[in-house]
C-alpha cells in the first residue's frame, strides 16, 4: 500500500510544439518558453475547470556550462481562457544544456521558495473540506531536444482525499437500517507545507517528516483551527443503508464523500480525531431500537490488509491508519449490526479512472 506518496489521475496533455528557430529574437535567443495546457475540464478540487485568469506561479534555471543562471523565480503564469502566458517573455537559450522547472497553484501560496531547489514552504492554509488548497509540480528537466516545445508542467495534490460508507450486516437483511447523525470532530484544518526533497524516480515532490511522520509534509498552525460541526463534516439527512453482499463495495452508502482534508497525524488523546454516529435498526415487527455510540477514534481504523504478514498479532499497531497523507484516497467501511460496528479502511493512491467520473490532474 502506498501511503507517502503524492500521485493523482491521469488526464489528456495537449502538447504543441513550436518552431525551433532559434533567429525569431534580436538576442538570437530560441523561442518564447511556453507552458502547457489540459485538453479536459477538471471535476473535482481545486476547480471544475481552469477558468480565464487562473494562475499558477513559475521557478526554474538553465544549466549552462555546469553554472545555473535562475530565469523564473515565482512569475505569475496565467490563463486566458485558451492558454498559459506570462510576461515579460522569455526564451530558450539554445547553448544552454537543460532547464529546470518547478511550480505552486495557485499563485502566491509560498511563502519561501528558492528559486533553484523548489524546496518550497507554504503559508499557513486553512481547508473548508470541499476544495484543494495547495498543489506542487513536480520537478521537470527539460533536455536540449525538447527546447521550443510547450513545458508540461505535472501538479500534484498536497491534500488527503477521504470518503465514509456504510451498510449493514447480512444478519439485519430484514431490518431497515437509517444512519440518523454522523460527524467528523477535532480534524485539523489549517497548517503549512514544506517540500523537504524530489524523490528520485518520478521528481514528486516529498513532504518533510512532521511529528515523526515521514513525508507527511504538513505542520498544525501554530494555533490550531478545527473542522466546524456542520457539512461537508456531517451529514444532514437520514441515510438508509443497504445490506452487505460479500464485498466491501457493493451497497455501500455514501455518507461523507470526497472530502480534502489537510493531511494530519492522528493523536491518541483527548482531542483526538474521531467520528460520532447515531442509528436506527426497525426489525420486521417494526420495532425500532435507537442507537447512539460515543465518539469513536480515527486511528483505530484497520487498513484491512488482505495478505497479512505471517505470525502477524491481531490489533498490531502497523495494521492501523496513523496519519492522512498527502495525494493519498482513504475510503472507510462501516458495517453496522444489531450490537457492534465492524470498520475497515482501505488506502489508495489519489487517482481515478475515466470511468468514475472523475479527472482530476494530469499525470
Amino acid at each position: 500500500m502506498k501511503r507517502y506518496i503524492l500521485i493523482v489521475a491521469a488526464v489528456a496533455l495537449a502538447t504543441v510544439s513550436c518552431s525551433r528557430n532559434y533567429d525569431v529574437n534580436p538576442t538570437g535567443e530560441g523561442a518564447e518558453i511556453g507552458f502547457g495546457t489540459w485538453a479536459e475540464n477538471l471535476t473535482k478540487a481545486p476547480l471544475t475547470g481552469f477558468a480565464a485568469n487562473d494562475e499558477f506561479d513559475v521557478y526554474g534555471y538553465k544549466v549552462n556550462s555546469g553554472t545555473n543562471t535562475t530565469v523564473f523565480d515565482g512569475d505569475d503564469v496565467k490563463y486566458d481562457g485558451s492558454k498559459w502566458d506570462y510576461s515579460p517573455a522569455r526564451y530558450w537559450d539554445p547553448s544552454a544544456t537543460s532547464y529546470v522547472f518547478f511550480a505552486s497553484f495557485p499563485k502566491d501560496l509560498l511563502t519561501t521558495a528558492p528559486a533553484q531547489t523548489g524546496l518550497f514552504v507554504s503559508n499557513e492554509l486553512a481547508y473548508d473540506g470541499r476544495d484543494e488548497k495547495l498543489l506542487i509540480a513536480q520537478k521537470k528537466t527539460v533536455e536540449t531536444a525538447h527546447f521550443g516545445e510547450e513545458v508540461p508542467i505535472v501538479f500534484k495534490h498536497t491534500g488527503a482525499l477521504v470518503d465514509f460508507k456504510f451498510k449493514k450486516h447480512n444478519d439485519l437483511a430484514k431490518s431497515k437500517v437509517t444512519v440518523t447523525a454522523f460527524s467528523l470532530a477535532n480534524i485539523d484544518t489549517k497548517g503549512k507545507f514544506t517540500v523537504a526533497s524530489y524523490d528520485g524516480t518520478t521528481n514528486d515532490p516529498v513532504g518533510k517528516t512532521v511529528s515523526e511522520v515521514a513525508g507527511l509534509g504538513w505542520e498544525v498552525a501554530e494555533t490550531p483551527v478545527k473542522n466546524a460541526d456542520a457539512a461537508p463534516y456531517k451529514i444532514t439527512s437520514n441515510v438508509a443503508l443497504a445490506a452487505e453482499t460479500g464485498t466491501t463495495t457493493a451497497t455501500a452508502a455514501d455518507l461523507l464523500t470526497n472530502l480534502v482534508i489537510m493531511p494530519q497525524k492522528f493523536t491518541t488523546g483527548e482531542g483526538a480525531q474521531t467520528f460520532t454516529i447515531a442509528y436506527t435498526i426497525e426489525d420486521e415487527n417494526g420495532i425500532v431500537n435507537t442507537y447512539t455510540p460515543a465518539a469513536i477514534k480515527l486511528g483505530t481504523f484497520d487498513k484491512s490488509d488482505p495478505n497479512p504478514t505471517p505470525g502477524d498479532p491481531a490489533n498490531n499497531p502497523s495494521d492501523y491508519i496513523g496519519a492522512w497523507m498527502p495525494g493519498v484516497h482513504y475510503t472507510y467501511y462501516i458495517t453496522i449490526n444489531a450490537n457492534k460496528i465492524v470498520f475497515t479502511a482501505s488506502i489508495a493512491d489519489w487517482v481515478t479512472t475515466a470511468a468514475t467520473g472523475h479527472h482530476y490532474l494530469l499525470n
